[in-house]
């Protein structure tokens, strides 16, 4: 499910979401009614341990002598299905939630 604005309550799209996930603004704008959204902290940890897990797929390929060829096609498919994925885990609050 994608995330879906607390205010208007129109979900956004895929591409929408990875657009906003690379800008270095904390809010960000609802494309349908221009009122400011901010992910959730839960969802800040979330995506940085999913953000892990190319890293845990290439140490084990590595570590087991697997070709270097092989790992990094298998580390490549990891990074696209995580990146497919990433904007699933998205959640958005009208307001700026603490870290912690």
């Amino acid at each position: 499910m994608m995330p879906t604005c607390q205010n208007c309550g129109q979900q956004w799209s895929w591409f929408t979401t990875v657009k906003k996930m690379f800008t270095l603004k904390k809010k960000m704008m609802c494309p349908n009614c221009q009122t400011g959204q901010y992910v959730t902290s839960d969802t800040l940890q979330k995506t940085g341990m999913v953000s892990m897990i190319p890293l845990f797929t290439w140490v084990p390929l590595s570590s087991f002598g697997v070709p270097l060829l092989i790992s990094a096609a298998v580390v490549i498919i990891v990074v696209l299905i995580v990146f497919a994925l990433m904007p699933k885990l998205y959640k958005l609050s009208n307001e700026e939630d603490p870290l912690w």
